[in-house]
């Protein structure tokens, strides 16, 4: 991949990723984040993108879609337990 066509992807993609960002965050800047992670992602590694399998647009939203849940995953609230619970 070249620059060229790393560039010309983001320019055809960016949008929807951060819509599909956006609505499964509620934030635009979590899905700013989203959508800068995503293309990072794949500019490391475009041998991970196979155009035989699919389009670009639904191997990045994969992506935008992993980056969501690892990030929920990540930033969980976790509640202390009561005394109580402990044995």
């Amino acid at each position: 991949m070249t620059e060229a066509d790393f560039r010309e992807a983001f320019q055809r993609h960016k949008d929807v990723v951060h819509r599909f960002a956006y609505r499964m965050t509620g934030s635009a800047s979590t899905a700013d984040d989203v959508v800068q992670d995503c293309f990072v992602t794949w500019w490391r590694k475009p041998e991970k993108y196979d155009s035989a399998r699919g389009a670009l647009r639904p191997f990045l939203l994969g992506i935008a879609r992993n980056l969501v849940l690892k990030r929920r995953q990540r930033d969980r609230v976790y509640e202390e337990l009561d005394d109580a619970w402990v044995c």
